[in-house]
């Protein structure tokens, strides 16, 4: 059996990419676009690196997909009926924040919630090549079947004896957020 390898080429600029340690997110050192990496080919993507509340040595960025969507809900059953809880049904137009970090899922879930629910407005920085960045291991596709899950997560949260949902959840378009985490050994916490 042959390995096939296939070059990578900037959509902007026709330049060589190259990736680092797995990254699925290819910067052009020609253009300095920003492209992600999708089944075997490449598609341009704009990120966003938000600036921390405050300069912080031990800062590092995690890759986030926002995944924008329209949600129709045509029939919930619930068991009991829903309790009375301060969050409310994401319903309409809404933004999924998903980690797209080699972290374990049990470290990235409850920030995906956190973010999708309320996401810390920051400014932007706009050199990238200087920020320090753990690598994205997922693409936006793979990013909104999690963006998915986590709005089911967020209906059984709501309810707490969801039986059955009927919608239709549509995928309006996505972007890449950069947010700054403080790093302390194993531990890290949002800096935005």
């Amino acid at each position: 059996m042959a390995l096939l390898v296939k070059n990578l080429y900037c959509r902007a600029c026709g330049s060589p990419l190259k990736a680092k340690e797995a990254d699925l997110i290819l910067f052009c050192p020609a253009c300095r676009k920003t492209m992600e990496f999708l089944d075997s080919d490449v598609g341009e993507v704009v990120p966003h690196i938000l600036a921390p509340k405050s300069e912080n040595k031990d800062l590092v960025y995690l890759p986030f997909w926002r995944i924008d969507t329209d949600i129709t809900v045509t029939r919930c059953d619930t068991v009991g009926g829903f309790l009375r809880i301060t969050k409310k049904p994401m319903r309409g137009l809404c933004s999924f924040y998903v980690c797209a970090a080699d972290l374990m899922p049990r470290r990235t879930a409850g920030w995906n919630l956190e973010f999708s629910r309320s996401m810390p407005k920051a400014e932007e920085i706009q050199d990238f090549r200087r920020v320090p960045h753990l690598p994205a291991v997922k693409n936006s596709k793979i990013a909104e079947k999690d963006a998915e899950f986590l709005f089911l997560k967020h209906e059984v949260d709501l309810s707490g004896t969801l039986q059955d949902i009927e919608y239709n959840f549509a995928v309006r378009g996505h972007e890449l957020y950069y947010v700054p985490f403080i790093r302390r050994g194993d531990n890290l916490s949002p800096a935005v």
